[in-house]
């Protein structure tokens, strides 16, 4: 899962609801998105990050290969996205005599983290430093259970495509919001993806994920939350949720007032989490700034009140860190980006 260096490929993001792509080209040290695209999925086809209609599914990713914006798509490889609510990826220290021996220890350790047994999944590892002999080396493991995996790459090759990897969510997010030079990525921050059906936090420090977290709050919830306090369809809430959010000026407040129950659970949540990982970590484990992605990040005001618990520094995350240009046709924008993350964060994999 994180070894694979590939050119030319389609960052393919499959969501419960949506299929994303993204193709990037590099051009000496500068990227550029040539080939964009999102559909939506038929009702019912992914549940919870289980596919439940392949057939659907593969021919929607068809679909969307055929008729993305910018240029053809001529490639048949693909590096796309495990559901980040079937994985496991955490930074783990594992001592071991050799460099030999240090996948057995790893195993052992990752038995106490995951619960799954080890023939149950498939799972991958990388060394953060250079390996030091019985002392605590930093080792970034993966895992995804098996039935999980096959059903993703089964549907990718039955769409007449070629799985290269596939990446558990936090991978492509980190690597599309922080700069692919490292040296810029050592102070600690979370990473907040507010997805439509699940969001994740995701603690990053030293230039590698540490661990990540699912969150029982979404932007569905959030949705449903507001059709049913206003006797509104689903619709007509996701309106008023768009243009009023947070703020206590907008619809005299009432929004707020509804949703503040859903915000109270993932502050409380993200402060869990802030506080395992300083005491930890101490020092140099504080957490510096809060990075906000996935459409839910647009929910207005989140930005201040998430400040306002933590006086930690908020704000939106750039998926285009390291894009240098936008192709013609390529409809990106402020309004969507955010949504494309995990896309550019796969296509940038293959073009690194």
């Amino acid at each position: 899962m994180f070894t694979i260096k590939e050119h030319n490929v389609i960052g393919l993001d499959i969501g419960d609801f949506t299929l994303r792509l993204v193709c990037i080209e590099k051009y000496g040290k500068k990227f550029s998105v040539v080939s964009q695209g999102e559909l939506p999925l038929p009702q019912g086809c992914i549940n919870d990050g289980e596919i439940q209609k392949p057939d659907q599914l593969t021919h929607a990713i068809q679909q969307l290969v055929s008729s993305s914006n910018g240029k053809k798509i001529r490639t048949d490889k693909v590096i796309s996205v495990l559901p980040d609510t079937k994985t496991f990826i955490k930074l783990l220290k594992i001592e071991s005599e050799s460099i030999e021996k240090l996948p057995e220890h790893l195993i052992q350790e990752m038995t106490r983290h995951i619960p799954y047994s080890m023939d149950e999944i498939y799972f991958d590892w990388q060394m953060s430093g250079e390996f030091q002999k019985n002392a605590k080396n930093d080792v970034l493991a993966g895992a995804a259970p098996i039935q999980i995996v096959d059903s993703y790459m089964g549907v990718i090759k039955s769409a007449g495509l070629l799985p290269i990897a596939l990446e558990i969510e936090a991978a492509p997010l980190a690597r599309s919001l922080f700069s692919l030079h490292r040296q810029n990525n050592s102070s600690a921050r979370i990473i907040i993806d507010f997805g439509a059906t699940r969001t994740s936090l995701i603690v990053y420090d030293q230039n590698t994920i540490q661990f990540c977290m699912s969150l029982p709050v979404s932007g569905n919830d959030i949705t449903r939350k507001i059709s049913e306090k206003l006797d509104l369809d689903l619709k007509k809430a996701e309106q008023a949720k768009i243009l009023c959010g947070l703020d206590k000026k907008k619809c005299k407040g009432i929004l707020k007032t509804i949703l503040m129950g859903n915000v109270s659970i993932l502050m409380r949540k993200v402060e869990e989490a802030i506080f395992f990982y300083e005491e930890q970590n101490g020092k140099t484990g504080i957490i510096k700034e809060i990075l906000l992605c996935g459409g839910g990040a647009y929910l207005m005001d989140l930005d201040t009140i998430l400040y306002e618990k933590f006086h930690i520094p908020v704000k939106l995350g750039d998926p285009m860190t390291n894009i240098s240009k936008i192709g013609n046709s390529i409809r990106l924008d402020k309004n969507n980006i955010l949504s494309y993350a995990t896309a550019i964060g796969l296509a940038l994999r293959g073009s690194e």
